[in-house]
């Protein structure tokens, strides 16, 4: 789950040659839905909240030409995708520099993760 996305400043906006910033929620308290009140007395039933992970997930094989297990892609305003460079990703951020182009949306894969192409 994404928690934000910056450029050159907060926000998405990044111009040509900048760094893209695309940050994971991280750790987030839901309400625990095995919750069986106040009289329970062993965990998790005895928890109204439970902490889950929204993250990335790790991949050490990122790879700066946009086809590689761990690429992102902005699709240009022609509809081609248009890999980030350079592209570091952790489980908690994912970084990349932008190539010189008008982009509307960003994909990136990640295989058993993302299934190879989710767009946000």
């Amino acid at each position: 789950m994404i928690k934000e996305v910056d450029g050159t400043g907060v926000g998405p906006w990044v111009s040509a040659g900048g760094t893209l910033r695309i940050t994971a929620l991280g750790d987030f308290s839901v309400p625990n839905n095995a919750y069986n009140g106040p009289a329970a007395t062993t965990a998790p039933y005895n928890q109204r909240t439970i902490v889950r992970h929204y993250g990335f997930g790790a991949c050490t094989a990122a790879t700066s030409t946009g086809t590689g297990p761990c690429s992102v892609a902005l699709i240009g305003a022609d509809g081609v995708a248009h890999a980030l460079t350079g592209v570091s990703w952790s489980d908690l951020l994912i970084t990349g520099t932008v190539a010189g182009a008008a982009f509307r949306t960003a994909r990136c894969s990640k295989p058993a993760i993302l299934n190879n192409a989710a767009s946000w």
